[in-house]
């Protein structure tokens, strides 16, 4: 019994039964590093970096990735309502940590081979965040 707990441990399950375990955070990681950054617009209309490693301490298994780089809301398609409802709430973090800003855009960053991609994930306007 216990070399069959310690292999169910090891193994993946097949297909209909594994989707929702965490297995891919034992894999390799990918050849590109993939991350997720947010910018926030100031009164000034600058663009600022929103510091989402100073909110996001723990790292998702033996991996580097923290948990905006896994969540499915900001990697899969769709889910702009979540993206919005989490543009809020980097809104009001910034806010309290006394740099309002009224709008964020959330980006993918990809680099590969010293080269780096940009993608747009979402601007958002938050106008209850920041006076304009």
């Amino acid at each position: 019994m216990h070399v069959g707990i310690l292999v169910r441990g090891l193994v993946p399950a097949p297909a209909p039964w594994s989707a929702g375990l965490p297995w891919a955070m034992f894999r390799v990681p990918p050849a590109a590093e993939v991350t997720i950054a947010a910018e926030g617009l100031d009164a000034s209309g600058h663009w600022l970096e929103i510091p989402l490693r100073s909110y996001f301490h723990f790292t998702r298994g033996w991996t580097d990735r923290r948990v905006p780089e896994t969540s499915r809301y900001l990697t899969r398609p769709g889910y702009k309502k979540e993206r919005a409802a989490f543009a809020r709430w980097l809104a009001a973090q910034m806010e309290a940590a006394g740099t309002p800003v009224r709008a964020v855009r959330l980006l993918r960053r990809s680099t590969r081979d010293g080269a780096v991609h940009m993608r747009s994930l979402g601007h958002f306007e938050v106008p209850d965040a920041a006076p304009r």
